[in-house]
Order: C-alpha cells, then structure tokens, then sequence
C-alpha cells in the first residue's frame, strides 16, 4: 500500500534525525467517505484513528474538502475579536481612520488566514459580506436621513470604505498564490500535488468546485483564459492584480 510505505519513509527519515511521530496526535483521513471505512488504521505497533475532520496548522480539513465549515470557523473567531474591539468601534474618541487600522490588523488576518486556498460558494460569499458589513458599521455608525436615524446602506459603507470588500480581498490572495504557485520548482510538494492526476471516478451529484476552478473564474473576469500562461509572467501578473483592486467588484460579478 503505497500510504504504508510513505509512512514508513518518514518514520524513517524522522529518525534519523532524532525525531518521533506522536501517535495520539496523528489521526487518519480517507479522501472519499465509504460505508465500510475502517475505524482505524495500524500499521507496525502504531494504529492510528480516522476521523471526518481535524485541525492542522489551525485550518480545519474534512473528508469532503469543504470550505464552508472552515469559513464559518474563521468568521466565528474573527467574532470574537470584533466582540473584544467593539468599544474601540464605537468610540467617539477614536478617529474613523483608526477604526479602520484596527479592523484591517486584528481582524482580517485571522477572518483571511489560509485563505489563498479556499474555494467560495455564493453561500460563503454571502456570509462573508454579512460579516464584514456587520464591522462596517459599527465603524461609520448610522446616519441621519431627514431628522431620523437609520443604519447605513450597503453602498453607503463600501463608498465610504474605499477598500476592497472581503471577497474580493480572499479572491486577490488566491490569485496571488496562483502566481506564487505557477514559479514553484518542478519537484516541488505543493506543485506536484495540485498538477498530479487523480484516479478514479467524482462522485454523483452537482461537482464540487475545485481550487483551480475558482482561480480561472477570476482570470477569466479580468480577461485571461489561460491563467497558467498569464501567471508566467510576472509583471503582466502583478499588472492584472492591479488592474482588479482598481476596478471594485470585478471579482464578483
């Protein structure tokens, strides 16, 4: 089983170095549910457990290579840190502009972390929104129409925002990895993997959207057909990217 031996190369090559594998700490995934999946999985004296889901590098990884459940995550503790800012967003004190500051530094990394790989829905891209609006206003507060105080429109927070909204952000930091990814070295992991061919059959359904699904939707808004070739070159790339910050909501039409 070629699973069996890659594990055995690197038990064997953390050995050499004086290192050991954990073994409650490393769990088992099958990329595909089945009915008859095995509960757990031995190999030699180590038998290690399989599970739907787990966390790793704090990214939550599942046996349907699901987003949604890790966006959801990230909304859920960039909450929290929204939660613990609120008084500053509120603040008479504090100006508008360092409002802002505070939302783009301690707020959008930990919403956005991990997110050059993430595969939007429309449903995730909704909650996105919803989640940044929500900050949005408590930055720019209501406003008065006519003696009668209302909350801000949606077009009336992202004029007054002047920065991309978050799913453009997330879609800019894809195709930034995209062309980070296209200048990888032949033999490297991370290249051969998303240009490996995978046996076997997709399973019945609507598809599910791939990664490479998502970054030639964008290229093709922003008038590349072929991403790949687009990517090779790197000041044509950088210009693209410009190109789409310049132009607010292109990235999601």
């Amino acid at each position: 089983m070629a699973l069996k031996e890659a594990f055995l190369s690197l038990e064997r090559a953390a050995g050499e170095m004086g290192l050991r594998i954990n073994k409650k700490k490393t769990k088992y995934l099958a990329t595909r549910e089945s009915e008859n999946q095995q509960r757990h999985f031995q190999i030699k004296n180590f038998d290690f457990e399989a599970v739907q889901s787990f966390t790793y590098l704090g990214s939550l990884i599942n046996v349907n290579n699901d987003n949604s459940a890790e966006i959801k995550k990230r909304i859920l503790m960039a909450n929290k840190g929204f939660y613990g800012l609120k008084i500053q967003f509120k603040s008479q004190i504090l100006s508008i502009k360092n409002k802002i500051k505070l939302h783009k530094t301690l707020i959008r990394p930990v919403l956005a972390c991990g997110s050059e790989t993430w595969v939007l829905s429309k449903y995730d891209e909704a909650i996105l929104g919803v989640f940044e609006r929500k900050i949005l206003r408590a930055i720019f507060g209501p406003t008065n129409d006519n003696g009668e105080w209302r909350i801000k429109y949606n077009n009336e927070l992202y004029t007054l925002y002047k920065e991309s909204d978050k799913v453009t952000y997330i879609k800019m930091n894809r195709l930034k990895w995209a062309g980070h990814f296209i200048h990888m070295e032949e033999q490297s992991p991370t290249r051969r993997v998303l240009v490996a061919v995978v046996e076997g059959r997709r399973q019945r359904g609507r598809l599910q959207l791939r990664w490479e699904d998502g970054v030639m939707e964008d290229a093709r808004k922003l008038g590349k057909r072929n991403w790949r070739n687009g990517a090779r070159n790197t000041d044509s790339w950088q210009k693209l990217l410009k190109k789409a910050l310049a132009q607010k909501g292109l990235l999601c039409r």
